[in-house]
């Protein structure tokens, strides 16, 4: 015993007694994440929780050549939220680390705005750290494409009746890092989605566009959206309906929802919780790059039983209840970066159309709530004319049972609507053409917008502007810029001009629409100034370009 070496002194660790220490050791154990020899500060480069894995650093923390142990894969899967984790006092932060500096998908500098956004934190907080444990995944046809499962109360609120099936579609959420152009979203380039390969015919598609509208909002849409569903697939009004579910194709089967948001960063992040509660969104999924090829939109798929009204408060499906909501396909595309509303409908026109191609497609704005079988009288319009091309129902303004009307702006808006809604559109609907389907709430049939159309459209994405130079968005004078501030009216002629077609548009009044107005001064002043330019300049181009109707086949 006299020979055996001294005890080490914990006196030479900072004077820290360490919960790893072995009092018969001959040196000190190392904790399972070893500190670095270099300083750590809040501008280290750290692991990022969305990066591809194709992409991850070597072990920082001693995964690769440093110490082995038992679980290593458990250990990677372990959230760290805090300080502290479970099961291991000191926590995995060294020392100098800062907890700011996990959970920002972007790298984007805290502003004040941002750091003091409650909302924004918590969410990137949530996000998976990832533990520099490199993982190596099979891409499908060089893309970055997987299911993961949904949470277990969110899977047993489906019917039995209809989650009685041999696919993944309501016990997992799919998921797609989609790195590439909205037109470069095809089958040809390894791009699926979950309808097409079920081979489902889609009827309708449904988009939602948003930029930063809150979870109220938003789930006001998306409730409405879900209810007027139901009532398609169980009306009595229609044979349609009744025969594609006698068929064997139930009529849920025949409608998609896409979700467009228009970038992560000025998103509400409350929008997500609305959305993971109905399982089409999940933490920690999302991956920045694949192969060193930024992600351009984030994809997620997954069809659901469940909504949350504007309340908010959780509808679930209850027995036999003939009340009940239908299963939603819902495809939800999360673009990285913002790049305005139209490049939002090219990847709903460009990019799900193109592969799904529907019949008919609806575009609302979130904080639009359809009314009572809305969306059903706009479809049973293209039903029963093949030669309509597009239409709109009626918009009105959100008073709160009249309320609102004591605002002057609202009660001024209010009296605009209703009299554009009784006048404007009924005369101009007698002609064939209504000069503008507002895109808050209006419906194309999709072969008749596909050609010129769409790429006159699309000549105002700012996307686009270096691939079509002079034609793009740069090489436009002042007067088609301002054109483009209403661009929905260049679609609505172009539509009817379209050579050797005569597709017409009218307005159905038995649908309508309720949606929010601006109730400042400044809010009123910045929507009329846009509105006013872009209407002005698209009548222009409209009566210059009048003799392209003698093109056409009306």
């Amino acid at each position: 015993m006299s020979g055996r070496p001294p005890l080490p002194s914990n006196s030479s660790h900072d004077g820290h007694n360490t919960p790893y220490g072995d009092p018969f050791a001959d040196r000190p154990r190392q904790t399972q994440f070893q500190e670095p020899a270099r300083a750590y500060d809040s501008t280290t480069s750290l692991q990022r929780p969305f990066e591809s894995t194709a992409s991850l650093v070597p072990n920082e923390f001693g995964g690769q050549g440093g110490s082995t142990y038992s679980d290593d894969e458990s250990v990677e899967k372990l959230p760290l939220t805090s300080g502290e984790t479970v099961g291991h006092p000191g926590g995995f932060y060294p020392p100098s680390a800062n907890p700011n500096a996990y959970g920002d998908p972007y790298a984007r500098p805290l502003s004040a705005a941002s750091s003091t956004n409650g909302v924004d934190t918590a969410w990137r907080r949530r996000q998976t750290i990832k533990r520099g444990v490199t993982k190596k995944v099979k891409l499908t046809n060089g893309n970055f494409i997987t299911e993961y499962p949904v949470p277990t109360p969110v899977q047993s609120a489906i019917e039995a009746k209809y989650s009685q099936t041999n696919t993944t579609e309501f016990s997992h959420m799919r998921y797609s890092a989609a790195t590439c152009d909205p037109d470069e979203f095809t089958e040809a380039n390894g791009w699926s989605l979950r309808t097409k390969m079920y081979r489902r015919q889609t009827e309708l598609l449904i988009a939602v566009t948003s930029y930063n509208e809150d979870k109220t909002l938003y789930a006001r849409t998306l409730h409405g959206v879900m209810l007027n569903i139901r009532d398609i697939c169980k009306t009595k009004q229609s044979k349609y309906w009744k025969r594609s579910a006698e068929e064997g194709q139930p009529g849920w089967q025949r409608i998609t929802v896409a979700l467009i948001v228009d970038g992560l960063e000025p998103m509400d992040k409350s929008v997500l919780d609305i959305l993971a509660t109905v399982g089409v969104y999940q933490d920690g999924v999302m991956k920045k790059q694949v192969d060193g090829k930024d992600t351009v939109a984030h994809i997620f798929e997954y069809t659901t039983q469940l909504s949350v009204d504007a309340t908010p408060q959780l509808v679930l499906p209850h027995g036999d209840d003939p009340n009940n909501l239908v299963p939603v396909q819902i495809i939800f595309v999360l673009k990285a970066k913002n790049e305005k509303k139209i490049n939002s409908h090219r990847w709903l026109f460009n990019g799900i159309g193109k592969m799904l191609q529907p019949e008919i497609c609806v575009l609302i704005d979130a904080g639009t709530k359809p009314g009572h079988k809305s969306i059903y009288y706009l479809w049973e319009a293209f039903y029963n004319d093949e030669h309509l091309g597009g239409c709109c129902g009626e918009i009105y303004a959100q008073i709160n049972g009249g309320r609102k009307l004591l605002n002057p702006l609202v009660a001024a808006q209010n009296f605009e609507y209703k009299m554009s809604n009784i006048l404007d559109k009924p005369l101009e609907s007698s002609f064939g053409y209504v000069s503008v389907l507002p895109g808050a709430f209006s419906a194309y049939r999709y072969r008749a917008i596909l050609g010129r159309p769409l790429e006159q459209y699309f000549h105002g994405d700012h996307s686009l502007a270096a691939r079509l130079g002079k034609k793009g968005i740069y090489g436009m004078n002042i007067f088609t810029k301002n054109m483009f501030l209403a661009e929905d009216r260049i679609l609505c002629f172009e539509l009817v001009a379209k050579q050797n077609d005569r597709w017409t548009l009218t307005y159905v009044k038995p649908s309508k629409a309720e949606t929010d107005v601006p109730e400042t001064a400044v809010e009123l002043i910045g929507q009329r100034r846009r509105w006013l330019n872009g209407s002005f300049a698209a009548g222009v181009y409209a009566l210059v370009n009048f003799f392209k109707l003698y093109k056409s086949g009306h």
